[in-house]
C-alpha cells in the first residue's frame, strides 16, 4: 500500500483563504491540470466531501471550474515523473485546501525537482493566503476537523479515536500569526524562508 504525503493550508484566524487565484498559473509550465475535476459539497456533518460527480472534457481544469461557478473541488497535476492532487474544500466548517502526492514517487525524484516542487508550494502558500501549512504523512480523515482554535491560540490536536497520536512532520507558520498548539510534540525552529514563513520541525 502505497503511503501518501500531505501540506494542508488553513488561514488565520478571522482569515480566509483565496480560492480565487488560478492553481494552472500557479503551477505551470512544470505541470499541467488532468481534464478530470471531482467537485465536492458539504456533508450534513459539515465535511467537505466529494459529490459523486466526475467531469471529463478538452478544456483546462480551471476553464471548468469557472463555468460550473463552484468553489469545491479536487484537481491532479502531472508531468511525465510526478503527480499530486489539489482539493480547494471552499465549503463545510473549516474551509481548507491539501496537496497530496505520493511518497515512492516524489523519493525518485532528483534534488533540484524536490526543492522546486517546495517552492511552488511555498508560493502557493503565500498566492492563497495560508497561515499555516501543515505537513504529514496518511493523513487521518476528516483532518480539517484536528485543527481549530482555542480563542486566539491555533491548536492541532493529533489523538486519533484509538488513543493513539499521529504525527506531525513540518508546520510553516506565517510571520505575523502566533504559535501553534500541537497536544502532544513540541515545534523545533528550522528556519525562516523566503515566502514570510517560520519552518518549524515536531519534536
Amino acid at each position: 500500500m502505497s503511503s501518501w504525503s500531505y501540506a494542508y493550508f488553513f488561514p488565520g484566524k478571522n482569515d480566509k483563504l483565496d480560492f480565487s487565484p488560478s492553481s494552472d498559473l500557479l503551477f505551470q509550465p512544470e505541470f499541467t491540470s488532468d481534464s478530470l475535476v471531482i467537485t465536492m459539497k458539504e456533508d450534513e456533518e459539515g465535511h467537505c466531501v466529494e459529490d459523486g460527480a466526475e467531469n471529463w472534457n478538452n478544456e483546462s481544469a480551471n476553464q471548468q471550474i469557472v463555468k460550473k461557478k463552484t468553489g469545491a473541488y479536487q484537481l491532479t497535476y502531472k508531468n511525465q515523473t510526478f503527480f499530486f492532487n489539489v482539493i480547494f474544500a471552499n465549503c463545510g466548517n473549516n474551509p481548507y485546501i491539501s496537496i497530496a502526492w505520493q511518497n515512492n514517487v516524489f523519493m525518485r525524484l532528483d534534488e533540484i525537482a524536490k526543492l522546486a516542487f517546495f517552492e511552488k508550494i511555498r508560493l502557493f502558500a503565500a498566492t492563497v493566503n495560508a497561515s499555516y501549512i501543515i505537513f504529514l504523512k496518511d493523513a487521518p480523515g476528516f483532518f480539517e476537523d484536528k485543527f481549530f482554535f482555542i480563542e486566539d491560540a491555533p491548536v492541532i490536536d493529533n489523538t486519533l479515536s484509538s488513543g493513539f497520536n499521529f504525527r506531525i512532520d513540518t508546520i510553516w507558520i506565517k510571520d505575523d500569526k502566533p504559535m501553534v498548539v500541537l497536544h502532544s510534540s513540541g515545534l523545533q525552529f528550522i528556519k525562516q524562508n523566503e515566502s514570510g514563513y517560520r519552518e518549524f520541525a515536531c519534536v
